[in-house]
């Protein structure tokens, strides 16, 4: 995740998602570049429908962070996240051509969202993420491959990226109904 300016990150907030697997236990890494990468620490989730706040044991310092799914409570089904992230801006600013080169076009980004589904391949490096309409009736997913620096539009059939399966390194996705799956190579 590329939090544009450095942060000071001191507290997660986790909330289960009943369509997908809980995450049990999670690692943190953070990044001032978006190459190099810090494992700060893990973090044990219970197991709750509940928001769940985690202070961590020490505040993070950092533009890039990134979130490593160890285990789930269920591991038969694909793992899901939904977090938020609490701190505050290091004092930094960055210039324009220091975030995006090449912003993706999201047509309806000031309208309400339905959900945005990410997925990390932690072996290629390169991020996945989707977003949808509260009516549903449109999606658009995109990649990056150089720590969101440029982004790429995927087919637009991709309208949910399902999540990354760590036995085979493979991204999941599927269209809007879910009567087709796609993965990576």
């Amino acid at each position: 995740v590329d939090l544009v300016n450095a942060h000071r990150v001191t507290q997660l907030l986790h909330q289960a998602h009943a369509d997908y697997a809980q995450v049990q236990d999670l690692a943190v890494y953070s990044s001032v570049d978006g190459h190099n990468w810090n494992h700060k620490e893990n973090v044990t989730l219970p197991e709750q429908s509940d928001v769940y706040h985690y202070n961590f044991t020490e505040a993070i310092k950092t533009r890039f962070i990134r979130f490593q799914i160890i285990s789930t409570y269920d591991t038969n089904k694909m793992a899901g996240l939904r977090l938020d992230l609490r701190g505050c801006t290091i004092n930094q600013e960055r210039n324009a051509p220091d975030i995006c080169t090449t912003a993706p076009s999201v047509p309806y980004a000031n309208q309400g969202m339905a959900g945005r589904h990410i997925a990390l391949d932690s072996i290629e490096d390169v991020f996945y993420f989707c977003e949808s309409l509260i009516n549903k009736q449109w999606s658009r997913c995109y990649s990056s491959s150089d720590s969101g620096t440029t982004w790429k539009g995927l087919p637009v059939f991709l309208s949910k990226v399902l999540g990354y399966w760590t036995t085979s390194n493979q991204i999941f996705a599927s269209n809007q109904d879910q009567s087709s799956f796609f993965y990576t190579n």
